[in-house]
């Protein structure tokens, strides 16, 4: 990864090489400049694994160890390689069912950047301002915490975590002419499959819940203080 991969963009993935090829592409027809880089994750176990090592338009394929259900473990491995890269200014998550509308989406990001946004979202067409489902902060945060989301969370509550994170440290932007859509079955966009129903599982969503409220409670002060510019 050189200077060109300004943005890194990470999409936790499994047993949808179809989806994740489909994103790759979209990727790279939106984005205008050479900055954006696209990161496929996948858990060294993929029973998808060949095939998405042959998808062509991603930029890098990253194989880390597989975790929980979920994209939590996932995305805090990849986030802690692809930061250690000083190159990386500003680095994003998307779901394999996220897929970018907005031409110059990379272009739109870097301005809010450079205005001083250190989290950015924009409209996913189900949870517009709400929640940031597609997300990018500055890379400087995972480095400062060690993580891009709080460890105990599995899948679900962790878009809640940033939305946090940007108004704790009052530095989040809402883009609403950037559309990264959420195609996602509860926007009756896509269908559900064995992936959306085991990250979904009521006993998930419960558990992440009472997690999210454990780390406000007791972890999201300390967190924002090492966020802060004279942060440790």
């Amino acid at each position: 990864m050189d200077a060109a991969s300004r943005i890194c963009v990470l999409v936790p993935t499994r047993g949808r090489p179809a989806k994740a090829s489909e994103l790759s592409d979209a990727f790279h027809e939106t984005a205008v400049s050479k900055e954006a880089w696209l990161v496929l994750v996948i858990d060294e176990d993929d029973p998808d694994y060949d095939a998405y090592r042959k998808i062509k338009n991603a930029d890098e394929v990253l194989v880390v160890p597989p975790g929980r259900p979920g994209m939590g473990d996932a995305l805090n491995e990849a986030a802690r390689e692809i930061c250690a890269r000083r190159s990386t200014k500003i680095i994003g998550f998307w779901g394999d069912d996220h897929t970018p509308r907005t031409m110059g989406w990379d272009a739109a990001v870097v301005s809010a950047f450079n205005r001083g946004s250190r989290i950015i979202y924009g409209n996913d067409l189900l949870q517009g301002e709400n929640l940031p489902t597609a997300v990018f902060m500055d890379a400087q945060i995972v480095r400062q915490l060690g993580y891009m989301s709080p460890p105990g969370l599995q899948h679900l509550w962790i878009d809640n975590a940033w939305l946090e994170w940007g108004r704790q440290i009052d530095a989040i932007e809402y883009l609403p002419k950037m559309i990264i859509e959420h195609v996602h079955p509860l926007a009756e966009k896509a269908k559900w499959d064995d992936g959306y129903e085991r990250v979904n599982a009521p006993s998930l969503f419960d558990a992440d819940k009472i997690e999210f409220e454990r780390y406000l409670k007791n972890d999201l002060r300390s967190d924002v203080k090492k966020m802060l510019p004279d942060g440790n």
